[in-house]
Order: C-alpha cells, then sequence, then structure tokens
C-alpha cells in the first residue's frame, strides 16, 4: 500500500503575506522532515517572490522580513531534489480553493526544459494526504538562482493549461506565444513566457549563468533586489551573472 506524503504548516501564514498575484497555482519550498513529511517554510503562496527571498536568506544566512514574510536561514535544501508543494489558490485565503486538473501532466512539460538544458535529473510530482495539495519534487538546479525558481513557477503554470491540450510542448508554446493568450488564462502568463522563450534560447546557447547574490544584493537594494526581481525581468547583461561563455 502506498502512503501518501503529509505537507505540515509552517512559517508565515499566505494571509500576512502582501502578495503581487493574488490567484492561480501557488508554490511554496518545503523540508523533508522525516520520512514522508514535509514541512512548509511559509503559506503555500501565488507569489513566487517569496522563493526568491528564501533563496536569498539561504545563500547569505540573512534574516528576510519583506512584504509581510519572515524566514531565516535552516539549510531546508538536501541532496539531488527540493520539494515544492502546489495548490490552485484563490483571493485572501489560506487554504486551496480547488484541485488542480491534470496535475500529474504538470512535470511533463518541465521536463521538456529540464532535458533541452541538460539537467542530470528530472522533476515529479505526487498526491499527498491533502487532496488539493501536491508535491513537487525538482532537480536542485532550480533552486541555484533566483531567476531560475522564478522560472519554475512560471512553467508549473503554463504548464498546468498545457496539460489539458493535445499538442507538444514547442508547439503549444509557439502557438500560444503568437496568439497571446492561453485558453482558459488571462494572457498574463503566456505574455510572461513570451519575453522568456527568447532568454531561454540563450541559455541553450550560452548554458545558465550562476548569480552572484551579494553584488545583486547591493545592485538592486537589500531585500528588493531579491524579492522583486525573476526570469522576467531578468537582464542578461547583469553584472551579478557569472556566464561560463
Amino acid at each position: 500500500m502506498v502512503t501518501l506524503p503529509k505537507i505540515i504548516n509552517g512559517g508565515t501564514p499566505r494571509s500576512f503575506l502582501g502578495e503581487g498575484r493574488t490567484h492561480g497555482i501557488g508554490s511554496m519550498f518545503c523540508k523533508k522532515t522525516r520520512t514522508n513529511e514535509y514541512t512548509l517554510l511559509g503559506g503555500i503562496t501565488t507569489c513566487k517572490d517569496y522563493l526568491h527571498d528564501i533563496l536569498a536568506a539561504e545563500r547569505l544566512g540573512v534574516k528576510v522580513n519583506i512584504y509581510g514574510f519572515e524566514y531565516s536561514k535552516q539549510n531546508p535544501f538536501k541532496g539531488k531534489f527540493a520539494y515544492l508543494a502546489i495548490a490552485m489558490l484563490s483571493s485572501n485565503t489560506n487554504s486551496p480553493s480547488s484541485e488542480i486538473k491534470n496535475w500529474g501532466k504538470i512535470p511533463e512539460f518541465i521536463n521538456y526544459f529540464e532535458k533541452s538544458l541538460k539537467f542530470d535529473d528530472l522533476s515529479s510530482i505526487s498526491a499527498t494526504i491533502d487532496p488539493l495539495i501536491y508535491l513537487l519534487r525538482v532537480p536542485v538546479k532550480w533552486i541555484e538562482t533566483t531567476y531560475l525558481i522564478s522560472f519554475l513557477t512560471l512553467l508549473v503554470r503554463v504548464g498546468y493549461f498545457w496539460a489539458g491540450q493535445q499538442l507538444s510542448v514547442v508547439d503549444y508554446v509557439k502557438g500560444s506565444i503568437s496568439k497571446q493568450y492561453i485558453n482558459g488564462e488571462s494572457g498574463g502568463d503566456i505574455g510572461q513566457l513570451k519575453v522568456v522563450w527568447p532568454k531561454f534560447l540563450v541559455f541553450l546557447d550560452r548554458g545558465l549563468p550562476n548569480e552572484n547574490y551579494k553584488i545583486r544584493e547591493y545592485s538592486l537594494g537589500t531585500g528588493a533586489g531579491w524579492h522583486n526581481n525573476g526570469i522576467y525581468n531578468l537582464d542578461l547583461a547583469s553584472k551579478w551573472l557569472i556566464w561560463e561563455k
């Protein structure tokens, strides 16, 4: 008999957060605390910027207190994978609003990008004891930089809509970009992907740059430098990016 993983609440609740995005698929990092048990590092949130804050706090060993979110270094990332709880959220609630349809196919969408970028491992997903929360297991490559975790959350959101289509990832993305919308979605996510897709093509050519968190902190202002700047706003000429070629 398969025992489903259990998600334990922890960290700053969602109701304390000043989210820029208020509905849709939300996510939050989890720390594996025991076999089949994962503790949230904060409330599951529709705003991916709080994931940036966790990564910065872990890299720099600082305490984060920004837009209602508080976090101190906890060393949650061990081994080859990191874990995120994902759920469909509506506005102003700490609890998921509904199931994520076709949730099992979302990693297939993400896997296309992982294979293209030559990741050593691939993402996978499982149901949990809570029928409205899902556990996404991702290669630690995604948590090396804030722009990559931002990219991942965008892929989760777009992958949700792709999961209900009968198209290849490339055909779906290129078709959606040309139309500037996704069926059932306002267009915000595909509008972002239209900007991000050319950056992805650069990554295919040059590889994934590392990120100097300290330089980024002072360049953009403590806190704000991590929080507000993800893959969409990423300037590939930024001085805090370290390219191998």
